[in-house]
């Protein structure tokens, strides 16, 4: 394994959250996976569909008896993943949620949500589903479509992102 350590330097959001949104838009199926931990250190993962807002913010919709829904009540912290090629972009999206069980907000981002998946159309208004939405706190984006591959991994900062040191591993060990 070999650490690199770029210099680290301030990007403008507008160029990190262009990559990100056409990557996250353009993905087909639009589904990740979402990991979170119980109360008593227990995993759960799953596949979800999501929307995505203009600053990256990720919502969700799930029922609130859910083991995810309960997990995200006793610890807000949450990874997610999406892209499922080998070949191409995939992120990786680690975050802080905020549950959103009814209100104006919810009904705004339910609709963001079934605009995404009009096939889930049936759960909308349903008073058991809430909606979950995501605030970034670290992004890693691999590109490995080109040659070299990239790695570009950056922390939100209140001016912006801030790229920060990643690890690269040697492939031949793989």
């Amino acid at each position: 394994m070999q650490t690199v350590t770029p210099p680290c330097k301030s990007l403008q959001l507008s160029d990190l959250t262009n990559r990100v949104l056409t990557f996250l838009r353009n993905l087909n199926p639009k589904i990740c996976s979402v990991a979170t931990v119980s109360a008593e250190g227990m995993p759960n993962c799953a596949v979800m569909g999501y929307a995505v807002l203009p600053d990256l913010r990720i919502v969700l919709n799930t029922h609130v008896n859910t083991r995810k829904w309960r997990n995200l009540t006793n610890n807000p912290l949450a990874a997610l993943t999406f892209g499922w090629s080998m070949s191409d972009l995939y992120l990786q999206y680690e975050g802080r949620s905020e549950l959103i069980p009814s209100g104006s907000e919810h009904l705004k981002c339910e609709a963001l949500y079934f605009a995404e998946h009009p096939d889930a159309i049936k759960y909308q208004g349903l008073g058991d589903v809430g909606t979950i939405r995501i605030t970034p706190t670290w992004l890693r984006l691999y590109n490995l479509a080109t040659e070299p591959e990239t790695i570009d991994e950056f922390r939100p900062t209140p001016t912006g992102l801030k790229e920060v040191p990643i690890l690269l591993h040697d492939k031949s060990a793989f």
